[in-house]
């Protein structure tokens, strides 16, 4: 929880300065907060899988690897990227709230504040760039929560698989089972490094926008895009999070009610895992 406590400072740190230079013109303010915003999940990505990695070797050396373990790493994970969620659709929000300041609802209204004063400055074209490319980086960003989201269901599963009541119904394949423990790892490493990866992404894209960003009257078409951007990533984070939600509840219910299992370390008597 402390990356999203950084990025949470990162991302209202960046929003004030953003509104503290809307005074001084109109600033595509909602399309410059979308990588900011973005932060808020990603940057807690890499330290919880991690710490995950690391509750995965501590289980492995104590032999005690049931349910209520697999439940707690799990929701370590999932709460962060819940939270990021959240941050980011209230992100969007109040960016939202300070765009429309700046918006004249009616043309005629433009129209009368243009002859009273002079007119902004079009945006330049490196700024237009590079607000339109960073939001692009919402898709990417989304697959890389999808990964970081799936890691702790597919866990659950393998962890529900191998309590005594599964295991008694059914006994568990081996193969499956290593296939499995191979999808884990990999999935582990992959959102470990790309988070990484898109953290240092975000942060470089953020302090490129806060430093060269400068009030600028932007095309018609970009207030659009923006409002259509803010529109679909807010409708996906917000399922998101809803959906992290419902993870967190059922990983809850499995801690007070399953009884950690020895999965771990082999008998001595026939070869097996108990």
């Amino acid at each position: 929880m402390i990356a999203l406590a950084i990025a949470a400072i990162g991302c209202a740190f960046g929003l004030v300065m953003l509104a503290r230079r809307q005074r001084h013109g109109p600033l595509p303010i909602m399309l410059a907060s979308v990588p900011l915003g973005m932060l808020l999940p990603v940057l807690p990505i890499a330290p919880a899988t991690i710490g995950m990695i690391r509750g995965f070797q501590s289980m492995s050396q104590s032999g005690r690897a049931g349910t209520v373990e697999a439940a707690q790493l799990s929701i370590d994970v999932s709460r962060p990227l819940f939270w990021g969620c959240l941050g980011f659709v209230l992100t969007i929000v109040v960016a939202a709230f300070l765009q429309m300041r700046t918006e004249p609802s009616e043309p005629e209204h433009a129209t009368l504040m243009s002859a009273d004063s002079a007119p902004a400055p079009p945006l330049n074209v490196t700024s237009l760039v590079v607000l339109v490319g960073s939001s692009l980086l919402a898709i990417p960003v989304a697959a890389l929560i999808h990964l970081a989201a799936a890691v702790p269901r597919l866990v659950m599963s393998v962890a529900v698989r191998l309590s005594p009541l599964e295991a008694a119904a059914r006994a568990p394949d081996a193969d499956a089972l290593r296939r499995t423990s191979e999808q884990i790892s990999s999935q582990l490493v992959s959102s470990v490094l790309l988070g990484i990866v898109a953290s240092l992404m975000l942060v470089g894209t953020v302090t490129v926008i806060l430093v060269m960003l400068r009030p600028g009257r932007a095309p018609r078409w970009v207030t659009s895009y923006s409002w259509a951007v803010a529109a679909v990533s807010v409708i996906v984070a917000a399922w998101t999070a809803l959906m992290l939600l419902t993870d967190i509840r059922s990983y809850e219910r499995s801690i007070p009610a399953a009884a950690p299992t020895r999965i771990l370390r082999p008998s001595s008597g026939n070869g097996t895992t108990s």
